[in-house]
């Protein structure tokens, strides 16, 4: 990760814009999912979460600056996550899987599927598109499907 000082334009621009923590969007699609959109929301709880205390932290002017600074890039990191996750997410759906969740830490990645073809070679095409789209070593993917009903 790349770091940069912070200035004090990136402070107002975080403290000034509500797109950091999306709230999820619910669809007929995503309803009736189960498990995965039970995770997906979960998540996107816990994020907003967590983007929060982040945007506390790097707002507050009692904040040291190397607290600020490390709220900052946590931030930053967690809106990078978030983007690649759902980036492959959508790349693994276009591949005609029913349903998908990919989560990303620092210990690696997981993808829970719905549906498809999740055989050897499925789960190869899986692993190379989520290594693709995340930038993560294909090593460090685990594709676990899950059976919903």
């Amino acid at each position: 990760v790349e770091t940069a000082a912070i200035t004090s334009d990136m402070v107002t621009s975080i403290n000034q814009t509500n797109d950091i923590s999306p709230l999820p969007v619910i669809t007929d699609e995503l309803k009736g999912s189960g498990f995965l959109t039970e995770y997906r929301l979960e998540r996107a709880r816990v994020r907003s979460k967590e983007f929060g205390l982040l945007r506390d932290i790097v707002g507050n002017p009692e904040s040291t600056a190397n607290a600020r600074e490390a709220a900052y890039l946590k931030l930053v990191d967690l809106i990078d996550r978030e983007e690649k996750e759902l980036q492959a997410e959508t790349l693994i759906k276009s591949q005609g899987y029913q349903d998908c969740a990919v989560v990303i830490t620092a210990g690696g990645t997981t993808v829970m599927l719905k549906g498809g073809q999740t055989g050897q070679v499925g789960q190869e095409n899986i692993i190379k598109t989520v290594s693709l789209a995340t930038g993560n070593n294909q090593k460090s993917i685990a594709v676990i499907k899950i059976d919903d009903k």
